[in-house]
């Protein structure tokens, strides 16, 4: 007896046999998918899948974002740990530049697997834009509520005056008490119980602003064709902004880096043959008389890790463990 079967036969059972087959496969896949959730993750009492816990170490207790990581989920968009915040202007703004050895930039090196960095440094700003700016750069008490995944912000710098400083006449220009009130007004944004942006938690930080060279600014902003702002700046001037921010955190318990005179006691200790050429050893520690440059960056670097050894040293990188161990 002989059997013959059609190709439309033959084309029918492959088909079969090969969905068959995937469905096979897919409820095998779908076993260790479950298998996987049920050994490795938390349920959250909706349903939800929570994040795994870590993995208990001796560092565990150490992890310095560990304590908000049961509360986020797998459809959370964004996990953040906790965070420094570097806030100021242009020089905050390049301080992740590279090849000036940007402090902020130095910095995340410091706190990698710690805490993350955040620099928000805005060109031209002085403080009255600064404090208007500041409530777009920390979060408020409902982002908290609603975002738990979000890092507390352990450290924020504040790091004005360069701008105000200019000479007055000059659009930048704010007076030193309105200097004061505005940084004053940027910590009640923080410390102020009353405040929707309150953080008993968050520490703060002064950066005075530094030395000018204004032979040096000159030259920069003339060859880029900023003609209005050719003697805009006065070393002399600028000192006086930096000491009465210096004042200011002493009032207010707040640690400062005194840019101005740690900068001018490195030039002040260069051969004289460095103090007497064309730029007067500036241009050892700044790019243009204004922003500084790798060596201007290490000195602001290291006198904030050493503010904060000193005033906050629970937040210093030796005392934090990795976010996640």
């Amino acid at each position: 007896m002989k059997f013959f079967c059609s190709n439309k036969s033959s084309s029918s059972s492959a088909t079969t046999m090969t969905s068959l087959f995937g469905s096979v496969m897919r409820a095998v896949v779908m076993c260790f998918v479950v298998s996987a959730l049920l050994t490795t993750s938390v349920f959250n009492p909706d349903g939800s899948v929570a994040m795994a816990k870590p993995v208990s170490s001796p560092d565990a207790s150490k992890a310095s974002s560990s304590h908000f990581v049961a509360n986020c989920t797998r459809t959370d968009s964004l996990y953040v740990r906790d965070a420094i915040i570097n806030f100021g202007d242009s020089i905050t703004r390049y301080g992740f530049n590279n090849t000036r050895h940007g402090y902020s930039g130095v910095m995340a090196n410091s706190y990698l697997q710690k805490l993350d960095i955040l620099g928000r440094g805005y060109s031209g700003y002085n403080s009255t834009k600064g404090l208007e700016l500041l409530p777009y750069v920390i979060p408020n008490k409902k982002y908290y509520k609603k975002k738990p995944c979000f890092g507390n912000v352990r450290l924020l710098t504040l790091f004005f005056g360069t701008n105000d400083a200019v000479l007055p006449g000059f659009p930048q220009h704010i007076e030193i008490p309105d200097y004061l009130k505005n940084m004053e007004a940027m910590v009640n944004m923080v410390r102020d119980p009353k405040s929707e942006f309150y953080h008993p938690d968050t520490r703060i930080l002064f950066i005075a602003p530094g030395p000018v060279h204004v032979g040096m600014w000159n030259r920069q902003v003339g060859s880029t064709g900023q003609l209005d702002l050719i003697d805009s700046r006065d070393n002399n001037y600028v000192k006086q902004y930096c000491q009465a921010l210096v004042d200011l955190g002493k009032k207010l318990n707040i640690p400062t880096v005194d840019s101005w005179n740690l900068i001018m006691d490195q030039i002040n200790n260069l051969p004289s043959d460095v103090r007497n050429g064309e730029w007067n050893g500036f241009d050892r520690f700044f790019v243009d008389g204004l922003h500084p440059n790798d060596l201007g960056n290490d000195i602001i670097f290291n006198n904030v890790m050493s503010l904060i050894s000193k005033y906050y040293p629970e937040i210093a990188p030796a005392k934090l463990g990795s976010a996640f161990p």
